[in-house]
This record gives C-alpha cells, structure tokens and sequence, in this order.
C-alpha cells in the first residue's frame, strides 16, 4: 500500500486491506488539508493597501521566483476599480470573507472608502 502524496510503502495483510485503507485516507486527509493551510498562509499578504505596494509585491514575487499569492485588501465596491487592479496586475477578486484577518479601510486602487476587505489574486 501506498499514498500517493508519501514515498513510504507498507505491506498490508488482505484480510485487513479495507481497514488500513481507510486509516491511510484519515491520515492522508489531515496532511494534505495542512499542508494547504501551511502553503496558503505562507502566500497571504495582508500588508498591502496601495497599488504601488501591489505592483512592487508584484515585482519582487516575479524577481525572486516566487508566486504572489494572495493580498488582502480594501475595495470601495465600484465595478471600475475591480476592473482597473484586473487590467493593470491581472488580479481579480476572489472572495469577500466573513471574517477577514484585518480590515481594510481604504480602497487598493481609488484610495476611498472601502465598503469590503477583499482577498485579490490571479489565476493560474
């Protein structure tokens, strides 16, 4: 037997199979779910409130060879302003959360008021 995420393999008697398969997927479950949660906290940016800020992210992430991943970040709520971080990054919103790490309150591209913090990243 062996997952398809580890390099260790296990000789597993037949009459326990179904058994030991379902201990793996268990197992297997908990560390894929953490180390998505080890790799999305390592990608959140929650320091970023400007477009210039954005834009440098941007260019040290690109510099160094590293992904962006995700900013949190203030939106005034104006379709113009998602669309201008979309045209100017290639970042798009991706979800309003219920319970964001920090409020924003001031918008990444226009500088008014933020009616939402916002996550923005690009698809890949």
């Amino acid at each position: 037997m062996k997952a398809r995420d580890a390099n260790e393999k296990a000789a597993v008697a037949l009459e326990s199979v179904v058994e030991n398969i379902q201990k793996e997927l268990e197992t297997m479950q908990t560390r894929l779910f953490e180390k998505a949660k080890a790799f999305r906290a390592e990608h959140s940016h929650t320091h970023i409130d400007t477009m210039e800020q954005l834009k440098q992210h941007l260019a040290e992430s690109e510099q160094n060879g590293q992904i962006p991943g995700w900013v949190l970040a203030g939106w005034c709520g104006d379709d113009a302003c998602e669309e201008g971080v979309k045209e100017e990054t290639k970042f798009t919103t991706r979800n309003i959360p219920f319970n964001p790490p920090t409020t924003k309150n001031t918008c990444l591209h226009c500088g008014r008021e933020a009616k939402h913090t916002v996550w923005f990243a690009r698809a890949y």
